[in-house]
């Protein structure tokens, strides 16, 4: 009586580890296309908005190569989970060693402006 579920299925070839690297690598994309003044929440529904396209776009080129339909919940399915791989990489690895901080300066430093004239 219980439906088969789709599973996430991770390959060990070079497409999976691109698409594994890649989802790591999300949070920093967010960082770089964001500002600090960001809200919290805008930065999840960018990073939700990132691991979506990257999915489709991955499940679409996987559903052309195999000549088989494209399925709408497995990709839901793929799409939640790299969100949340994404997430757990963000708040387990990026934010504590100061990187995630690094992509939101852009390089950029505070500049202290001393309030005297100059010609």
């Amino acid at each position: 009586m219980i439906p088969d579920l789709p599973v996430y299925s991770f390959t060990p070839d070079w497409g999976g580890l691109l698409s594994l690297f890649l989802t790591l690598l999300l949070p920093l994309f967010v960082g770089l296309v964001s500002t600090r003044i960001t809200s919290s929440g805008m930065k999840a529904v960018l990073l939700l908005v990132l691991a979506s396209l990257k999915t489709v776009a991955e499940s679409v080129v996987a559903a052309n190569v195999a000549d088989v339909p494209w399925q709408f919940v497995p990709v839901v399915m793929n799409v939640l989970i790299n969100f949340g791989v994404a997430c757990l990489m963000y708040f387990g690895f990026w934010k504590p060693t100061g990187v995630a901080d690094a992509a939101l300066n852009q390089g950029r430093q505070t500049r202290v402006i001393d309030g005297r004239w100059r010609d």
